[in-house]
């Protein structure tokens, strides 16, 4: 706990660093003879250490979900994704669609594409999600993020994009066009993998 308080990129350092801050900016303000100036310095101070605070939280929180020594509570990755800015694999490719309106156990899916990637995916405790790691696993590297809850909800409407796993990156919102040719490859591979599971069910 006393390392981590120490750390720049961590949270609970972060949380601390905030609130001197603030003090700081309020024995400033004091000083200041016009409140609303006063008010207006308060209000910017803390608009950017507030987002100093979220940026630092996102990348220390993603870190922490890629390293595989880590373990991983559901709530640290729903946390996350409510900082990044994610893109469901449907709207990558539309004919995806259609996967996730079969009548197939898709429950079933997150094992089989965890055992065949062992180094690169894991579970969250308590089995909330699914995380498959891309190509590379650094701050500017791409992530696809499975809800077990949703696999396990049963055939999906044609009309759903958001249904099936999403694309996260850690900086920067995750679009279409960001995606390399490296990482494209890595997305084909997932796809190709999902299709052989739905094959394997008709034999």
């Amino acid at each position: 706990a006393v390392e981590e308080a120490s750390d720049p990129s961590c949270p609970t350092y972060l949380h601390s660093f905030t609130a001197r801050v603030l003090c700081i900016a309020c024995e400033d303000a004091e000083k200041v003879s016009h409140p609303d100036a006063a008010a207006i310095a308060l209000s910017e101070v803390d608009s950017v250490v507030r987002q100093i605070t979220t940026n630092a939280a996102r990348v220390w929180l993603w870190s922490h979900i890629v390293n595989p020594a880590e373990t991983v509570v559901g709530e640290e990755m729903t946390q996350l994704l409510g900082m990044l800015q994610p893109l469901s694999l449907s709207e990558v490719d539309p004919r995806l669609q259609v996967i996730w309106t079969l009548d197939a156990p898709f429950h079933q899916l997150p094992d089989h594409l965890a055992f065949g990637r062992q180094e690169s995916a894991r579970f969250t405790a308590c089995r909330q999600w699914l995380v498959l790691t891309g190509p590379a696993v650094d701050n500017n590297g791409i992530i696809m993020v499975w809800s077990i809850a949703d696999m396990g909800a049963g055939r999906g409407s044609e009309g759903d994009t958001q249904r099936g796993p999403c694309l996260c990156r850690c900086n920067g919102p995750t679009t279409a066009d960001s995606i390399t040719q490296r990482e494209a490859a890595w997305i084909g591979s997932v796809v190709t993998d999902v299709c052989f599971w739905l094959w394997s069910l008709l034999l």
